[in-house]
């Protein structure tokens, strides 16, 4: 519930479903924790009890990382961050095949510690803590989160292969945790960059350059730092394709100039992108390399700031198609 309206609040810019996904989180934090800061399951009349279940941790971290794409608020990610912590230490199967079981060691009255992974109703809490974990790996940069994200997602290859209509959501999870979000529109996870490539899809043969370009949106009240961005302190807006497929390679990147902004944290102009940014592009396809579909995988790094503050630097996963020219189509640039 606290997920849905972040996500409400930010998609309709209505901030009251945000205000009601904040009071909801900081109940929870209050009311449903131990001493030690272990989540409570349930509470009545301010009172909790029951030792939550992974899931109920997975759900939770998963609300509260919604809360801080749609606030931009730091403290519901360190809330994240920490709980997600606790996940792993009180659920993930470290010494044996990977993955979450459903209950912590220490709990009573079990002859088996099980792994719940296959998503029903709702999804499996396996397969929200992947999503949980590939996200916090883009926000903080930590590796370990991928780790374990991998990891979860190795103990389950076999079930997931036999029956992948069983695990639809870590099917999604995987997809982000591979590709990153694709497709010819693609969006960060705070809703303040929105980025499309043209074209989305291209024939390309070998020993030919397409012209490519990105557009980038930028939400109102934020702006990205530029190409350069006039201090060595900010992190500038680069376009790298580390990772392309052999014979692909990447090609002068032809970033536009920043408008200089003066902001009251810094101590010069900032040079910056704001609004609607274009980014023109070249890939090359090498003469020798084997002719046949394949994906060109791009990145984008930026760091976001409003008059107030700048973000932790992220990075975009892009996805471009290319594929062998149908007869008779135009020929690609030489």
């Amino acid at each position: 519930m606290i997920g849905t309206f972040a996500r409400a609040g930010l998609i309709l810019d209505e901030p009251g479903y945000v205000e009601a996904a904040r009071r909801a989180a900081e109940y929870v934090l209050k009311t449903n924790r131990d001493e030690e800061g272990n989540l409570l399951r349930a509470s009545r009349a301010g009172k909790a009890q029951i030792s939550a279940f992974q899931e109920d941790y997975a759900y939770f971290v998963d609300g509260l990382l919604e809360l801080y794409r749609a606030s931009g608020e730091e403290r519901w990610l360190q809330q994240a961050r920490t709980l997600a912590d606790t996940m792993l230490e009180l659920f993930y199967d470290e010494d044996g095949e990977g993955g979450f079981f459903s209950t912590p060691a220490d709990h009573a009255n079990l002859l088996v510690r099980s792994k719940e992974s296959h998503d029903g109703a709702i999804p499996s809490g396996n397969a929200v803590a992947v999503d949980d974990l590939v996200r916090l790996a883009r926000f903080t940069g930590e590796p370990r989160y991928l780790e374990k994200a991998q990891g979860t997602l190795a103990s389950f290859a076999d079930p997931i292969i036999r029956s992948p209509m069983s695990f639809s959501y870590m099917l999604l999870a995987a997809d982000a945790l591979r590709h990153g979000e694709t497709g010819p529109s693609v969006g960060d996870l705070r809703g303040i960059l929105a980025v499309r490539v043209h074209p989305d899809r291209v024939g390309l043969r070998p020993g030919a350059v397409v012209q490519g370009r990105l557009t980038l949106t930028i939400r109102p009240g934020w702006h990205i730092n530029s190409n350069r961005p006039n201090d060595e302190n900010l992190v500038p807006t680069v376009l790298s394709g580390d990772g392309l497929d052999d014979g692909l390679s990447l090609g002068p990147v032809e970033f536009p100039q920043g408008v200089e902004i003066d902001l009251p944290f810094a101590e010069a102009a900032m040079s910056v992108y704001q609004g609607e940014v274009s980014i023109p592009f070249r890939l090359e396809l090498a003469e020798g390399a084997a002719a046949g579909p394949r994906l060109a995988r791009l990145q984008l790094r930026y760091q976001a700031c409003d008059d107030r503050k700048c973000l932790a630097p992220a990075e975009l996963p892009l996805v471009l198609a290319l594929h062998p020219p149908q007869p008779g189509a135009a020929p690609v640039e030489k």
